[in-house]
């Protein structure tokens, strides 16, 4: 009954909407009225409601890095979306029907890729420094994340991780003066990792240039897998309350060379740093052969020692770059081994 119901109601959509056209400042024209469209410079937006085909990432992120295809995008002329709180942008005469919105057609692609861009909307007063932050592990403040390709996640009707990351993991966030190396940048899935947090954003992080020091606070610029039963996630909410002393997990990660190849992880509990020993350092190829390094930052190795007892190692492998570039490969392994253990993948905001 359902299904009929949405059948009727798009071809009812598609005979009302097939007698428009819109031009590219978004003003509807009556066909068959004799009255012509002014075709804007390099764009004509047409509103074509028997599209047959449901525009696509790729598609979208060839016209504007970093951008991705909307939800029904059989829907609206505007088929694609610049990620959350970006905005069209750019001086080509093209990007001016679009300008200061969210949304933009495939068609903009004829003035050529990247004439226009998508740009943070935001100003520096957004961030909120991790020493003034107010945590907020709960589960309204939480964006809970699946796997494309996964059955029980698409039932849950959950977005695809990898495909929303970029609006929330990006230095675009961070002032200036605090992003961290651009070398460290973009977003890493925790290879080998027993733990439930399964990925960071060091994006995020705040830099300190003359200790050659990144700071991030662990409930927001990590994400964590969350079993059906939990309403939060068990290791994110350990996090706000870090051994209940100290207030939450905050890792510092020292380089120790201005190469940014190799460093020492401490956390926030003096105490605890007496007794571990988390190292960190660039490597080319992870041990078992299936991740290759392409650029400097791809690879990092993380053996930890407990009190002098060797404990797991686990690989933080970039599976996308800053600008919002997936690299779906290493994203492809990250799925085949998180699947298996029944999560779907939690991120929590900053500002709840």
């Amino acid at each position: 009954m359902a299904s009929a119901f949405v059948l009727v109601t798009h071809i009812l959509l598609l005979n009302s909407v097939a007698a428009y056209r819109i031009n590219a400042k978004g003003a509807l024209t009556e066909s068959g009225s004799g009255s012509d469209l002014k075709v804007e410079e390099h764009v004509q937006v047409e509103a074509n409601a028997t599209r047959e085909k449901w525009t696509s990432n790729a598609e979208c992120s060839a016209v504007i890095s970093g951008a991705k295809a909307r939800s029904y995008t059989w829907l609206s002329s505007l088929q694609c979306e610049c990620p959350y709180g970006w905005v069209v942008s750019g001086s080509n005469n093209a990007c001016d029907a679009h300008r200061g919105g969210k949304y933009f057609p495939t068609e903009l692609g004829h003035a050529g890729a990247n004439a226009c861009t998508c740009e943070y909307a935001g100003e520096p007063k957004d961030f909120v420094a991790i020493d003034h932050m107010t945590t907020n592990a709960r589960k309204e403040c939480g964006t809970e994340f699946g796997f494309e390709g996964n059955e029980a996640h698409a039932k849950l009707g959950l977005p695809d991780f990898l495909a929303n990351a970029h609006e929330w993991c990006n230095s675009n966030l961070v002032p200036a003066d605090k992003r961290v190396p651009e070398r460290f940048r973009g977003l890493y899935w925790m290879k080998d990792l027993t733990l439930s947090d399964v990925a960071f954003c060091p994006s995020l992080g705040e830099y300190d240039n003359a200790t050659k020091t990144i700071r991030l606070s662990v409930w927001n610029m990590f994400v964590f897998g969350k079993q059906p039963n939990e309403e939060v996630a068990t290791l994110a909410k350990e996090a706000t309350a870090f051994l209940k002393v100290g207030g939450p997990l905050v890792y510092s990660i020292v380089f120790t060379n201005r190469s940014f190849t190799a460093a020492n992880i401490y956390t926030s509990n003096s105490m605890l740093n007496t007794l571990i020993n988390f190292p960190m350092y660039e490597i080319d190829e992870t041990p078992d052969r299936t991740v290759k390094k392409v650029k400097d930052g791809d690879i990092f190795a993380r053996p930890s020692s407990i009190a002098g007892f060797s404990q797991a190692t686990y690989y933080a492998v970039r599976i996308m770059e800053d600008d919002g570039s997936p690299n779906l490969e290493r994203y492809n392994l990250m799925k085949q081994q998180e699947n298996p253990k029944g999560t779907t993948i939690v991120h929590y905001r900053s500002v709840c």
